[in-house]
Formats: C-alpha cells, structure tokens, sequence
C-alpha cells in the first residue's frame, strides 16, 4: 500500500492530482489517498505527478509492506481495502 499526501495551491493543478490520484486508489481524506500499486503502476504514476506539479507543490508518498499495512489502525470509516494488487 502506498499513502500520497498532497498540498496545492493552484486549483486546477488540485484537481488534475486528485483526479490522477483517485485513479490509482481512494481518498482517505481531503488530499490523502491509499493506493494498492504495481511498481510499475508505482512509476507510471510518479510520471504523470511529476508532469503535472511544480516546484511550489509538495507531494508525498509513503510505501507499506504488507507486514506493515496488517498493523495499520484506524478509526471512522473502516480499514484499508486490500486489492490484492499488492507487490512488496
């Protein structure tokens, strides 16, 4: 599983990450997103981030194994949903 975290300025810039993030996964909240990738999805994605951000944007991205992801805990709407696309 891989978390992207996002801040933006630019509104239209926001919404082209969001739109490529909710692609690859959901948004957990406002520009917080699970994503369950290949590493190729992984890079494929990173591209098209890089393509679309500038220097004033940050952009984050957190990888889990999935030992790791097996001890996330949560509270609210419920636990990630795992895809089964998952390559460590």
């Amino acid at each position: 599983m891989e978390v992207v975290a996002y801040d933006c300025p630019d509104d239209k810039r926001r919404a082209r990450l969001a739109n490529t993030l909710l692609s690859y996964g959901a948004r957990i909240q406002g520009s917080v997103y699970e994503l369950w990738l290949t590493r190729r999805d992984r890079a494929a994605l990173w591209h098209k981030l890089e393509q679309i951000s500038r220097s004033e944007d940050l952009l984050r991205s957190y990888s889990h194994c999935a030992a790791c992801v097996r001890m996330v805990r949560w509270q609210g709407s419920g636990p990630p949903v795992d895809e089964d696309c998952f390559i460590s």
